[in-house]
């Protein structure tokens, strides 16, 4: 039960991150990585600073350097990219319909390389998942949007979370714990956003208006970004790739009905369907639920 609790917890600082990005409007790639910086930045240092204050070991990279490349990249720096690069140029409702594609990739990545027991119940389970977001949603489609570049851009971030979600189960490091794994993943992406902005020309003139201009943003960015990570290392620890990965429907579904207590905002008329599809799928994906 507590794996559950977990990835509802998965799924609704994700809807939180989300939010967020859309707030804080980052029309440009330098702008991207500005607030990469200072996110990635306060991030790391908390984690670093738990490490140190627990009298714990902080994160080596010799062995491990690999690891924290690829899950640094594709699961932590790679997405939040993509997430806050294309949604200045995008309906929030289909790129949130993209984002819960992640189950699929997972899915589908898993077969192919035969990394678990997929059955024809998780894949029906992700079948109603996605007719779930569809139902709560309504047709992302609707208003006849014509096609958009930037729906390409945001195919690659399910798919990242694909790779990920399977690499970070199977090639989890040895005598390292949760910390220590967000710890690395944090700081790995924080030095390739560093190494990117001198690249690229971002100034600490720009890395400071940034904070100027979006500071409680960016610390919620920042609590939404660790949350996410510690209960995403959590999930994929105990309860496997394909498992966590549907938390994108969580935080679909409970990013609407927060929405709708806070904001306001309408909800479909099938919501309530929708949740109940969003429960019955979860409940066929543990089924086969991953054994440590």
């Amino acid at each position: 039960m507590s794996k559950f609790f977990y990835q509802l917890l998965l799924g609704l600082a994700l809807a939180a991150h989300v939010s967020l990005s859309k707030m804080i409007d980052a029309h440009s790639f330098k702008a991207v990585l500005a607030v990469l910086i200072v996110y990635l930045g306060i991030t790391t240092a908390f984690l670093v600073s738990l490490l140190y204050f627990q009298k714990r070991q902080l994160p080596y990279f010799r062995g491990s350097g690999v690891f924290f490349l690829i899950s640094g990249s594709l699961g932590f720096l790679l997405p939040v990219m993509i997430e806050l690069g294309v949604m200045p140029h995008m309906p929030v409702t289909i790129f949130l319909f993209i984002g819960t594609l992640a189950p699929v990739a997972t899915l589908g990545i898993t077969a192919i390389f035969r990394l678990e027991k997929v059955g024809i119940q998780r894949v029906f389970g992700a079948i109603l998942g996605i007719l779930a977001v569809y139902l709560a949603l309504g047709n992302p489609f609707q208003n006849h949007e014509s096609w958009s570049f930037w729906y390409l851009v945001a195919l690659i971030m399910p798919l990242s979370y694909g790779v990920v979600d399977c690499y970070v189960e199977r090639c989890w490091p040895k005598d390292m714990g949760l910390l220590h794994i967000a710890a690395g993943d944090a700081a790995t992406a924080l030095c390739i956003c560093i190494v990117l902005g001198l690249l690229l020309g971002v100034t600490p003139d720009n890395v400071i208006t940034t904070v100027h201009k979006s500071p409680w943003l960016l610390i919620g960015l920042s609590v939404s970004a660790l949350c996410a990570s510690l209960m995403f290392f959590f999930t994929v620890r105990h309860a496997g790739a394909v498992f966590t990965s549907f938390a994108t429907f969580a935080s679909l579904l409970l990013g609407l009905l927060a929405d709708s207590l806070f904001f306001n905002a309408i909800l479909s008329d099938s919501i309530v369907v929708a949740f109940l599809l969003f429960i019955f799928s979860l409940l066929l994906l543990n089924l086969h639920q991953h054994k440590p």
